[in-house]
């Protein structure tokens, strides 16, 4: 049975006057374990929107981005776990349980929770992080 643990992290530009901040060039981080074979990937292509007057976190990443380092392990996750061909993208749409008040250069840590979709299997799940204004 093969886990996968994805971290996305946003830089986000600021939207004069707003509090909505999105990206186009984010960075989506995975961890594979399976029986004696453990490896690590990375997409610079997560796309992604946090809106705080709303309370909205939504990203989406084409898991054809993704890669491992070595080609051959690439085209067999896309072709033989992913699906990519009928399941292209991850999703997740979600809420901040607390809304941070941003200061620029000031860290805040905030929880997350929401609907995380993969390969056609769509769970509900808190994710945990660090959001900055920059």
């Amino acid at each position: 049975m093969r886990n996968l643990i994805i971290a996305f992290l946003f830089f986000l530009p600021s939207l004069a006057f707003s509090q909505s901040f999105k990206t186009e060039s984010g960075e989506a981080i995975f961890l594979s374990k399976a029986p004696l074979n453990e490896f690590t990937g990375e997409s610079e292509k997560l796309k992604g929107l946090i809106d705080l007057e709303k309370n909205l976190v939504d990203f989406y990443l084409d898991l054809n981005t993704l890669k491992t380092g070595i080609g051959l392990r690439d085209r067999h996750m896309r072709e033989n776990y992913l699906e990519t061909d009928k399941f292209p993208f991850a999703e997740f749409t979600g809420k901040m349980k607390s809304i941070p008040a941003l200061n620029t250069g000031t860290t805040y840590p905030v929880a997350v929770v929401g609907k995380f979709k993969i390969h056609g299997i769509e769970r509900n799940v808190e994710i945990t992080g660090n959001l900055q204004k920059t």
